[in-house]
């Protein structure tokens, strides 16, 4: 049977941990694509990804580009060296796509991993939204939809279309180099070509150094709004949007730029609020949340047993 996904790597530092999650894949029905920005080169000594692309000195925005334009499966998805997709979840996510030509990504729960000595613990991941889908037939909602709350789509499993349509047709070679903006772009554009569907099922295991730790790309963005030499950055992800919406959904301009400016705004009003109640919390709380809870499954899972094996360095059954 021939691989449907591939699983794009963009990485620039951290050998160990490449070699780590090409190990992880090996044996799994998927390509592997890894888009190395190391100055030198990545050395995998055993074993090997489908693709090893070497762009030294790249951004992390242009590395995900050149793996996306040569893909060759129907769909993919975009992995940083810390981030374990569950297989389970992308045999699911598959058979949602495969049946529902109206949505463009589908997605579940998402998980921390903390990493100590000689243990693995994992944690929900709040800062996401939870089991909310993007469900609007309306492309002009659907872009505002996807900020109430926020669902975070870099790790989702894509129809290959719309990763193209995002960092080939509107990310590589312009002047966006901050992720925070390509993740958002990421996220309206994919609203735009569909809808989201997120599954009850555990997704992915970010690895991170301490509970509670946020990839949330509001902090940067919020940064980026203040510094008056980003506003080309700023203006370019805008406009990305607004013609990516004009073009693919047949809105008009005025309508298209209304509904942009709309979903950027309910996105910080939102989350700038709630990430500063979020810096409050007691790590004690955050950590006491059960894992079953909504979706999020036992320590003993199958697809959580394979990634504490990787992250611990054992051997990974595929």
């Amino acid at each position: 049977m021939n691989a449907r996904v591939t699983v794009i790597i963009p990485a620039t530092e951290g050998a160990d941990r490449i070699a780590r999650l090409v190990a992880y894949w090996h044996g799994r029905l998927v390509r592997i694509i890894l888009c190395d920005g190391s100055p030198d080169g990545f050395s995998i000594a055993a074993t090997k990804p489908t693709l090893h692309l070497r762009r030294p000195g790249s951004t992390w925005i242009d590395l995900v580009a050149d793996g996306v334009a040569r893909v060759q499966t129907d769909y993919a998805l975009v992995c940083d060296t810390d981030v374990f997709v569950t297989p389970t979840a992308i045999g699911s996510a598959i058979a949602w796509l495969d049946v529902h030509p109206g949505h463009a990504a589908v997605q579940g729960r998402h998980l921390r991993a903390i990493h100590g000595a000689d243990d693995v613990q994992f944690e929900p991941c709040e800062i996401l939204g939870g089991l909310q889908m993007v469900s609007a037939e309306c492309p002009s909602v659907r872009v505002q939809q996807i900020f109430d709350p926020y669902l975070h789509v870099v790790t989702a499993l894509h129809r290959t279309e719309t990763l193209r349509d995002a960092f080939c047709g509107f990310l590589r070679g312009t002047c966006i180099s901050a992720r925070a903006l390509a993740e958002l772009l990421l996220a309206m554009i994919t609203a735009v070509n569909g809808k989201v569907r997120v599954l009850p099922v555990p997704w992915c295991v970010r690895e991170v150094s301490h509970s509670g730790e946020t990839t949330s790309p509001t902090p940067s963005l919020l940064t980026l709004l203040d510094d008056p030499d980003a506003a080309d950055q700023i203006d370019r992800f805008l406009g990305s949007a607004i013609v990516h919406l004009m073009n693919r959904a047949d809105v008009p301009q005025g309508d298209a730029r209304t509904s942009v400016g709309s979903a950027l705004d309910v996105y910080l009003n939102r989350y700038l609020p709630r990430l500063h109640r979020h810096r409050l919390l007691p790590a004690v709380e955050r950590a006491a949340r059960s894992l079953t809870h909504r979706g999020y499954p036992s320590d003993d899972h199958e697809d959580l047993v394979a990634i504490r094996a990787a992250l611990l360095g054992a051997v990974v059954q595929a």
